[in-house]
């Protein structure tokens, strides 16, 4: 070690070596991710064995390098990936969470009346926070869609039902001659994560192994933009932004045959685990800024149910 210190030149060896085992190391680290869980034995015998020409020397380079190895697992380790609970802005341990919705139309005189109180969503998650049913209604409040999510091994899948309404529609994208598909889910998904945990990407497969949408998400301060791709191509673009409390404050929507590009909404009641159960909806367009929506008439108040485990 003496001679070490004593030579600058020497010094720089010892680290170029360091570094380029450690670069070494955590790239087989990277291929072999599924072993990084050194708790069992069958995994430690089998890292010992992988990496026998460092942990087989106690020179201070492989010291060194077993050190930030082991601390590079550990802070990876704490990173907590964001689930479908978190994704979808909720806060503490929801069950289930009911929607529905009271718009604003005219009668027969012109006059602005207020419509009944339907059901628009109904979502259920387990205590683990994984989503695992969705429920949607159409604008008479008839129950038109439901979708079944889980797990087959370590695959994230969805499987829809039809509801036996007459208003419910289905629709069926005929497969090409000879092409399989898994008759046990309608989709598959697979999801992308930053250096945060957070959900950046979310591709949706069909049953036939067909990829069928991408959602992108970025994220830039109080500002999250979501895109949607299908068939290769951007088929929506919406860019919310949030208040202080994690909230939507309002969405601007780019997509074709939409009739009001801007949604602003407005806080009126929340629960004791702090999540929203009655908002008020304002719509426009973009040239308007968020404090002049709220002098013109709502769009619509959204209620929702919160039940909790």
């Amino acid at each position: 070690m003496e001679l070490i210190t004593a030579h600058r030149t020497l010094i720089r060896v010892v680290d170029f070596i360091i570094r380029a085992v450690l670069g070494a190391t955590m790239a087989h680290l990277v291929v072999d991710a599924g072993a990084w869980r050194l708790s069992q034995s069958l995994q430690r015998k089998y890292i010992g064995k992988r990496f026998a020409f460092v942990f087989g020397t106690k020179s201070a380079a492989a010291i060194a390098l077993i050190m930030l190895t082991g601390l590079l697992v550990q802070v990876r380790g704490q990173v907590k990936l964001q689930l479908d609970r978190t994704h979808d802005g909720l806060k503490g341990n929801v069950k289930t969470v009911s929607l529905e919705i009271v718009n604003f139309g005219f009668n027969d005189k012109g006059e602005r009346v207020e419509k009944p109180r339907l059901p628009i969503q109904k979502t259920a998650y387990d205590e683990a926070g994984n989503q695992t049913r969705a429920e949607e209604y159409d604008d008479s409040g008839n129950l038109s869609l439901m979708m079944e999510y889980g797990f087959i091994g370590r695959q994230r899948v969805v499987r829809n039902t039809a509801p036996e309404t007459s208003t419910a529609l289905m629709t069926v994208v005929p497969l090409r001659k000879g092409k399989k598909f898994d008759s046990r889910y309608t989709y598959r998904l697979v999801y992308q994560y930053d250096a945060q945990g957070r959900r950046i990407q979310t591709l949706i497969y069909l049953s036939s192994g067909a990829l069928w949408q991408k959602h992108v998400f970025r994220f830039a301060g109080n500002r999250k933009t979501h895109l949607l791709y299908s068939q290769g191509r951007l088929n929506q673009k919406l860019q919310y932004t949030f208040d202080v409390e994690g909230n939507e404050s309002s969405v601007i929507v780019d997509a074709k045959y939409v009739s009001a590009d801007k949604t602003v909404y407005k806080y009126d009641e929340f629960d004791a685990q702090g999540n929203w159960t009655r908002r008020t909806v304002y719509k426009g367009f973009t040239e308007l800024s968020d404090d002049e929506f709220s002098r013109v008439h709502p769009w619509s108040v959204e209620y929702r149910t919160v039940t909790y485990y």
